[in-house]
């Protein structure tokens, strides 16, 4: 179901959001980082959908050229939607998030664009840091969630971004991709990946649902040929199909 999809990520946001705040705490001396929320993050999305989740994982030497952490392919009937993501944390100091690796910025949004794939930034921030994806927004399913977890489009991120409040307001909580009434973004809905698409939006990594892809989800490796060219170590396929 969908909507165990939104309570995963409402659920995995919230975690990433606290876990980040207790980790600045002075007296805590524990690391944090990208490379450790990733993976938590990877892991449980994979054990609590099993059914309808499945990962690829590979070398990481490439990942410093690409500027990809992982790949999304969230798969519906119809269409797929494609996207390249860095992940990026905020620092302890205010709300201070360092978009500063300029050639890993140039190589994520080049090769994303080679791919025909949507280059996508997930900044894992705290609850403080935010001012507008906070626990209490009103109109949305959240309230009571912290939304640790902002996706923004790499394209309407400056490589001089300093804070987090520079770019807030073009970012998005990452559950609300599977959100069926209010997507939070201007993608495709899971809905319209299911089906005919007509509606007004973005289409920038959306590709035509391969078949035989589709049918062969798996965690099978795909071969060192199709790692070195991808230049990412992390590919997440989710499998929205019969919704």
């Amino acid at each position: 179901m969908i909507s165990n999809l939104v309570k995963t990520f409402l659920e995995l946001g919230d975690a990433t959001s606290r876990n980040l705040k207790f980790s600045h705490r002075p007296d805590v001396y524990v690391s944090y980082g990208e490379e450790t929320i990733t993976e938590t993050n990877l892991l449980e999305i994979r054990r609590r959908h099993s059914d309808r989740v499945h990962l690829e994982m590979f070398s990481k030497k490439k990942e410093s050229l690409s500027g990809a952490d992982w790949e999304w392919h969230i798969i519906g009937e119809t269409w797929t939607l494609k996207m390249r993501v860095q992940a990026k944390r905020t620092q302890c100091k205010k709300d201070r998030l360092r978009i500063k690796y300029n050639q890993q910025r140039k190589f994520l949004l080049e090769c994303a664009e080679y791919a025909n794939m949507r280059p996508m930034y997930c900044i894992y921030c705290t609850e403080p840091q935010r001012k507008i994806w906070t626990k209490c927004h009103p109109g949305y399913d959240f309230e009571g969630y912290q939304t640790g977890c902002l996706l923004a489009d790499a394209n309407h991120v400056s490589e001089r971004t300093s804070n987090l409040s520079e770019i807030e307001h073009k970012c998005f909580p990452w559950h609300l991709l599977f959100d069926q009434d209010e997507t939070g973004w201007d993608g495709p809905t899971i809905a319209e990946l299911n089906e005919n698409m007509d509606g007004d939006f973005n289409r920038n990594g959306v590709h035509e649902t391969n078949r035989d892809d589709a049918e062969r989800l798996s965690n099978s490796p795909v071969g060192q040929t199709e790692i070195s060219d991808r230049g990412t170590h992390r590919i997440m396929k989710i499998d929205v199909r019969d919704q």
